[in-house]
């Protein structure tokens, strides 16, 4: 599943799981996700966020402000993906394909992300002021060798 996915998209989803398992969540949400992909250093990420004149700071506030808390869940208890949290993973890979890029970045995940209507990160998102459309002009605007190839 996760075969062209980058470092930085992999590591993404790792920290996606370590904070539902810190909020509590017996599933790993969109806002998990979301939270996954603003905690990787990633320029581009750092890029369409200025360009939505967003720091990751206002987005990252914002999202702990919409995020159910509940109590901590042990390292080792199963954390699956949600259903929409899953349909981003897949919303990941139409992205980078779409803007023919090889490997799937955290930045697709912010596409994704930002297109999956009607869940918590894509609110947020949208509610800051992000566009897809923008942010996926944004990333045509990066080059493609920032990318790690999967291993």
């Amino acid at each position: 599943m996760f075969e062209r996915y980058a470092r930085s998209a992999r590591q993404a989803l790792f920290y996606a799981r370590y904070e539902a398992g810190n909020h509590g969540s017996r599933a790993i949400e969109t806002e998990h996700v979301l939270l996954g992909v603003l905690s990787e250093d990633e320029k581009t990420v750092d890029g369409l966020l200025a360009r939505a004149q967003l720091s990751r700071e206002s987005v990252l506030r914002e999202t702990e402000s919409r995020t159910a808390k509940w109590s901590l869940l042990t390292y080792s208890t199963e954390i699956p993906f949600s259903v929409e949290s899953k349909r981003v993973i897949q919303f990941a890979i139409e992205e980078a394909d779409r803007l023919g890029r090889p490997f799937v970045g955290a930045e697709h995940l912010l596409l994704a992300l930002l297109r999956s209507k009607g869940t918590v990160a894509a609110s947020i998102l949208s509610d800051l002021g992000m566009r897809l459309k923008v942010a996926r002009e944004g990333i045509l605007a990066f080059p493609n060798d920032h990318l790690d190839a999967p291993t």
